[in-house]
């Protein structure tokens, strides 16, 4: 099985800890919590609100699992993984456009509450339209919230200067060497030819 976390609900760093603690509890009931705004929100929403917010959900799951799919990895099986290591695990890019078509399945959702006919009693209008300025409100400070920088695989490399002075003093000790290898992170590498690193560019 394997799930994903919507960084809406919580920042990229709480999402291992919450998984390892909570397990799927924690999804279940993101997943519920949201469905169960989105169902009220739609209520009174035009048929073509909820026409988008269908598609906008089911364009998240498909990219979502297209994506995994693509690009098998022991990682995305989350439902095999130990607490140690639900701990340490990120919000995979794969997640990042599908969490953001959930959140605007939301927005589309209040936006068909303000459009909607005002045919029901006064109190049941005021209460829905309050709903709806308040999911748009929640989705737009989780996004100013969560708008800062974290940590990543990435974020203590590559060094790419200190290996491209290595790389060419390799190459102007072997004249007749065709390219060397960089190091890049993730175990992925960078073939530079080494007419590229002469002349000191």
């Amino acid at each position: 099985m394997r799930t994903r976390s919507c960084p809406s609900f919580l920042p990229q760093q709480a999402i291992g800890p919450a998984l390892a603690g909570h397990g799927l509890a924690i999804v279940v009931g993101a997943a519920a919590a949201t469905l169960l705004l989105l169902g009220v929100l739609l209520r009174s929403s035009s048929r073509s609100h909820r026409i988008l917010v269908a598609v906008l959900l089911a364009g998240a799951v498909v990219i979502y699992c297209g994506s995994v799919y693509a690009n098998p990895e022991d990682y995305y099986d989350y439902a095999r993984h130990t607490a140690e290591q639900l701990r340490s695990i990120w919000l995979p890019r794969y997640g990042v456009l599908p969490s953001t078509l959930i959140a605007s399945a939301i927005v589309v959702a209040a936006d068909g509450v303000a459009r909607a006919p005002r045919g029901e009693s006064t109190g049941v209008i005021r209460r829905r339209v309050l709903l709806s300025r308040l999911a748009v409100a929640g989705v737009v400070a989780s996004m100013v919230l969560h708008f800062v920088p974290w940590d990543t695989r990435r974020s203590q490399g590559p060094a790419w200067t200190p290996q491209v002075a290595a790389a060419r003093q390799l190459c102007e000790q072997d004249p007749g060497r065709g390219d060397v290898i960089l190091e890049q992170t993730l175990g992925w590498q960078v073939r530079v030819p080494c007419d590229r690193l002469s002349g000191g560019s």
